[in-house]
């Protein structure tokens, strides 16, 4: 497209091809090699100087506190040492079952309780019927399958604090079967076994009723067989909104228990005064320290090389990025068509020997990416412009292009290859006698400026530039 001077404008914006610089990185795969063992080493690197530093520390440290194996505690302060450390242990573990426990996250005064009950006559079987229906809660997987109903991100122990399951017997105590502890039992008519769920939201309360439900009509199902064929009715499920007092007392228990084992300790640590309260620093808080400490140590050592080699991959890509971004060099053959607004003649597939990775790597960009065409194909659609004289503008071409490029004027006599204009005086003047010219432009390494200083000079000389043969 031209303006009114009979200057080219040129479209800059186009659009990065994923798939083109997906390709051209992994062509970089020597280069990522090289970034993942540096990265390996620099992260190997990193946890070693971490380690040896800290190691160090706590030998500085053993080497301070060599004379607490000496130093003689007395029979009671000792005592107090245990107790108060004994009081810290439990606050630690009242402290995060209060910070994870569902129940005490809760809205005691808010709080959806759902309900599931069934009716079971089995005659003599019906208590062991009950009983395994009272254990069917005790199922590690339905505590896993509730979990995932409620979206709950949580240990299964806090879960299994939400569900319930009562078994209420009418006995008949007209039939008696004998016991080895007190020689008879009544037998146990039939049972109401009710299945409890409580949470604080709804929907959530009627998934996890849902899930038991699915498993006790399962469970039902396998002991109809196991036991023959006995009553099993269904009494009713809801879900309703209610004040859970019994959440509201433990919420309140648990509060005080997290309070009392932190007055304990305090009161208990606050009688520690000089050598005393260094003995217990270094003999309970600093060994529970260290511990942890070495534990991190002892498995951050895949973390580190990871961290390692995914910082120094990332580098490797954003510097390829950049220069793919930032590259003058044609990148793909659509990038002539849309940034230059030229016709696309034809594509010439160029081999070029490449063998191993770098031939698979290539075999696989091209299948299936780019329709080449052939040069009897390229010179027919040449010859039905309807032009008598063409030349082709070349530059640089490599042997087996120059061989490719070469058979068309072989095949069309109104076709003459030469150098762009912009850079030879006899091209350009052969090309202002010509009926139009047509650029031959090789992928990765015809550059922009290239082909914009040529059709300049086509736009100052008069010369009709007919499209772009891409060589690939």
């Amino acid at each position: 497209m031209m303006n009114e001077n009979y200057t080219k404008i040129y479209d800059d914006e186009v659009e990065i091809d994923i798939k083109d610089l997906f390709f051209y990185l992994i062509r970089h795969w020597r280069s990522l090699l090289i970034m993942i063992v540096l990265g390996a080493l620099l992260g190997g690197g990193i946890y070693v100087v971490k380690k040896t530093a800290f190691e160090k520390s706590a030998a500085a440290s053993t080497e301070q506190s060599n004379w607490v194996e000496t130093y003689e505690v007395s029979t009671e302060m000792k005592s107090k040492m245990d107790l108060a450390w004994q009081n810290r242990q439990a606050y630690n573990k009242q402290l995060s079952y209060n910070e994870n426990s569902l129940i005490m996250q809760m809205d005691a005064e808010h709080v959806y309780n759902g309900k599931l009950k069934y009716y079971v006559a089995a005659g003599a079987s019906t208590r062991l019927i009950g009983e395994q229906f009272n254990s069917l809660l005790n199922d590690p997987d339905l505590t896993e399958e509730l979990k995932n109903a409620a979206d709950a991100e949580c240990d299964a122990q806090y879960i299994r604090e939400l569900i319930g399951c009562d078994v209420n017997s009418d006995n008949d105590s007209s039939v008696n079967i004998s016991s080895a502890e007190d020689g008879t039992t009544p037998s146990t008519k039939n049972v109401v076994v009710t299945y409890t769920v409580n949470y604080f939201d709804e929907d959530a309360c009627q998934k996890m009723l849902d899930v038991i439900q699915q498993k006790a009509d399962v469970l039902n199902d396998t002991l109809q067989k196991e036991y023959g064929a006995f009553t099993c009715n269904q009494l009713g499920s809801s879900v309703v909104l209610t004040v859970s007092s019994s959440y509201l007392s433990q919420q309140k228990t648990n509060i005080d228990y997290l309070q009392t084992y932190a007055n304990n300790f305090n009161s208990l640590e606050s009688g520690f005064i000089d050598k005393d309260l260094e003995y217990y620093q270094i003999t309970y808080l600093n060994k529970e320290v260290t511990a942890i400490q070495m534990a991190t140590f002892s498995g951050s050592k895949l973390k580190w090389l990871i961290i390692g080699v995914l910082v120094l991959c990332c580098l490797w890509g954003i510097v390829l990025i950049a220069s793919y971004v930032l590259d003058k060099h044609i990148k793909t053959i659509d990038e002539v068509k849309i940034r230059y607004q030229l016709p696309i003649l034809g594509i010439l597939h160029v081999k070029k020997a490449r063998k191993g990775i770098d031939g698979f790597i290539e075999n696989v960009y091209q299948s299936g990416n780019i329709r080449f065409e052939t040069i009897d194909y390229i010179a027919e659609t040449i010859s039905l412009i309807g032009v008598k004289q063409v030349m082709l503008c070349c530059e640089d071409l490599n042997t087996e292009a120059a061989r490719e490029i070469g058979k068309l004027e072989t095949i069309c006599s109104s076709i003459t290859i030469a150098r762009y204009v912009d850079r030879d005086t006899a091209a350009l003047e052969k090309a202002k006698s010509m009926d139009g010219i047509i650029f031959v432009v090789e992928k990765e390494k015809t550059m922009y400026t290239d082909i914009e200083r040529s059709l300049e000079v086509c736009s100052l000389q008069g010369i009709d530039v007919i499209g772009v043969i891409a060589l690939n």
